[in-house]
């Protein structure tokens, strides 16, 4: 006698609430190890701020706009020896307006995606662990389709690096616990070049991996809410990155860095193929684009 098969989607329910298990008593085990730094030293306010304009905006492997965007980054905080905690904004402009009834893909107005998000990092040596919270803000009214459904939802994140030498591997976990729930997880590992000290301090040269658990369409229920075809292997993305210090000089605009980017992404899933409304876009294999950030700290 063959023994019964546990739905797919009840095993990834199962899954997505042994996650939320595990996050939030890592946030509460985070905070309880940073509580004697705090009272070891005084802490820092910090603060930092980007804009950077790419020539697509790509969300996981997914193309969410195929034409160029703008995107400002800003994050306040406190830093303690060992660890800190920040919170911040990021919100999406496009440049240029897509044409609902042409190859474009956009939400068919300048601004429609603003994030709001939240992080506490503790540091041991060369160990990094760090939980968040991320939660989405799209116009849902002026949402076009862009390879994958778009939602408000919310997630927990745990995010992990290592740094070894020039060497920096790092593996981070996205559980969404409002309206897509299921997982996305990122594997990476950055090697960094010294370049010129001070005006380009370093290269580095990335590689990632995506994947998907829980995030696919539902065979057993296809209109529930999904963003890549299948579970598993979503794409694969080289980069190549570098700080170009900018002597400013002016106050806290010493600190200002322009940040090149170049991606080349090799695409698996159904979803991260298709870069257009195109028809002969929709498998597409992989893409390059790029962009360059001003990014400021203080």
């Amino acid at each position: 006698m063959s023994r019964a098969k546990l739905p797919i989607h009840n095993l990834n329910k199962k899954i997505v609430k042994m996650m939320r298990r595990l996050v939030v008593p890592a946030l509460g085990a985070l905070i309880l190890l940073a509580a004697p730094c705090a009272l070891e030293a005084q802490m820092r306010v910090s603060a930092a701020a980007d804009v950077a304009t790419n020539s697509r905006y790509v969300w996981r492997g997914i193309t969410r706009r195929n034409d160029w965007v703008l995107q400002p980054d800003l994050a306040v905080g406190t830093t303690w020896p060992r660890s800190s905690l920040a919170i911040g904004g990021w919100a999406n402009f496009e440049v240029s307006e897509a044409d609902p009834e042409g190859t474009e893909v956009g939400l068919g107005q300048p601004f429609g995606e603003m994030n709001l998000w939240a992080q506490f990092e503790y540091l041991a040596g060369p160990f990094g662990i760090g939980v968040g919270y991320m939660r989405y803000f799209v116009d849902e009214g002026a949402a076009a389709d862009v390879g994958t459904t778009v939602f408000n939802t919310t997630e927990l994140y745990l995010d992990t690096r290592y740094r070894v030498g020039g060497l920096e591997p790092r593996a981070t976990l996205w559980v969404d616990v409002d309206d897509v729930e299921g997982a996305y997880f990122e594997a990476s590992v950055a090697y960094r070049l010294p370049v010129i000290p001070i005006a380009v301090p370093s290269l580095y040269l990335k590689m990632l991996y995506g994947f998907s658990w829980g995030q696919a369409v539902s065979e057993d229920d296809p209109e529930q809410g999904a963003y890549f075809g299948e579970n598993g292997l979503t794409h694969i993305d080289f980069s190549a990155e570098t700080q170009i210090y900018l002597p400013v000089p002016i106050g806290p605009l010493k600190r200002l860095y322009a940040v090149p980017a170049l991606h080349f992404q090799v695409n698996k899933d159904d979803a991260t193929q298709r870069v257009s409304r195109d028809p002969d876009d929709a498998g597409r294999g992989s893409f390059w684009w790029f962009g360059v950030a001003l990014s400021w700290y203080k």
